[in-house]
């Protein structure tokens, strides 16, 4: 089996800033103006959940306003292939590497606005293959239906307060399998605000999205 390893880099594209303090001008009616980035290229998750790599990220990420770099292997799922195809099933390995600077006050809000947009952001479609049978290899068996997911290579948030940057955001390390995320975007735009602006009970205010960016890692 031929593994195919997908390395998110939850990075420091931004320059690393010091973390405010939770003491902040911030009156409880303002709210954080927050952009969306995300790049172009997109990634296949194969059978892993997009929840499930976004959950493992996000554990890595402290309240006490840094993300753990140390890497983390996510195993145990796979690429399909439409069709009838014994080595359509690829083996992946799901590598993340964990980065983010923000206020200790606004770690959930930041983990809570990117997970929201990550989750927009995902195109998921069934595929359905049919191993040879066990028996007569030239003979189907019953076809199997998978549901698998593509995210954007990059996607990040950001928040700026005074001259201090404050991040998150995650790129691959591996070629993208796909340009053209960005045309997606007059239909994604409306609802990735609305994702953003709902979560973390309210606190952002949705500045805007990007899109074309691409990590160098």
């Amino acid at each position: 089996m031929q593994y195919q390893l997908i390395c998110l880099y939850f990075g420091s594209m931004l320059a690393a800033l010091s973390v405010a303090s939770p003491t902040s001008n911030l009156q409880p009616r303002d709210k954080l103006k927050v952009q969306i980035t995300f790049s172009d290229q997109t990634v296949p998750l194969g059978t892993a959940p997009v929840n499930t790599v976004f959950d493992a990220f996000a554990k890595t990420c402290a309240t006490s306003g840094l993300c753990n770099t140390s890497p983390v292997d996510i195993t145990g799922y796979s690429l399909w292939s439409q069709g009838r195809n014994p080595s359509s099933n690829t083996g992946i390995t799901i590598t993340i590497v964990p980065g983010g600077v923000y206020p200790t006050w606004v770690h959930n809000g930041l983990l809570d606005g990117l997970k929201a947009a990550v989750q927009k952001a995902a195109v998921c479609k069934d595929v359905t293959y049919t191993y040879p049978s066990d028996v007569d290899r030239h003979s189907n068996s019953s076809p199997r239906t998978v549901n698998q997911c593509t995210i954007p290579q990059f996607v990040g948030i950001t928040w700026q307060s005074g001259d201090a940057i404050y991040f998150m955001e995650f790129a691959s390390k591996t070629t993208p399998n796909a340009d053209g995320f960005c045309s997606t975007f007059t239909t994604l735009s409306g609802a990735v605000a609305g994702a953003v602006n709902g979560a973390a009970g309210g606190i952002f205010a949705f500045l805007g999205l990007a899109c074309g960016s691409s990590a160098k890692v």
